[in-house]
């Protein structure tokens, strides 16, 4: 068997393999996958935009004490934000508002005003991911229109 041909073989071979087993991909036993999050739109069913730039992602943990809030601000950048413990509401400026409970991921829009505090009187935990461009800040502080300070989120 010519040499040329057995090399043609055997790529032949391999990109079918790499075919069905993408196709295939099964989780090892024991291995359980859940989708939390897959949308083309934030929350408020605005749409996701990626920042221009190299991509960075960053990822940061929120603590929310009973009765705090995060103070009005925007995320800079696309945002999945997955709340850990306790539940989280969440509200726009124009009185949207959406709960989250632990255990459920929410997409939050680049530049949109919106502020979040834990729910029923109990302390809350985020995990924010970021999805910005190296060297652009996650998130900015606005000042506040129903008094009293703002919070900064993100770097």
């Amino acid at each position: 068997m010519p040499k040329s041909f057995r090399l043609k073989l055997s790529l032949l071979a391999l990109a079918g393999a790499a075919c069905t087993g993408a196709q295939a991909l099964e989780p090892e036993p024991g291995v359980v996958s859940t989708e939390l999050l897959k949308s083309t739109t934030a929350w408020d069913g605005l749409p996701i935009v990626y920042p221009a730039g190299p991509a960075q992602l960053s990822a940061q943990r929120i603590n929310l004490a009973a009765g705090a809030r995060t103070g009005w601000h925007e995320a800079a950048v696309p945002a999945v934000i997955y709340v850990l413990e306790g539940g989280v509401e969440f509200r726009r400026r124009d009185g949207q508002r959406l709960q989250v409970q632990a255990g459920h991921a929410v997409a939050v829009p680049a530049r949109e005003l919106h502020d979040a505090r834990p729910t029923d009187g109990k302390p809350a935990q985020m995990l924010i991911i970021y999805v910005g461009a190296e060297g652009q800040k996650t998130g900015v502080a606005l000042p506040e229109f129903e008094g009293g300070g703002a919070t900064r989120i993100g770097n």
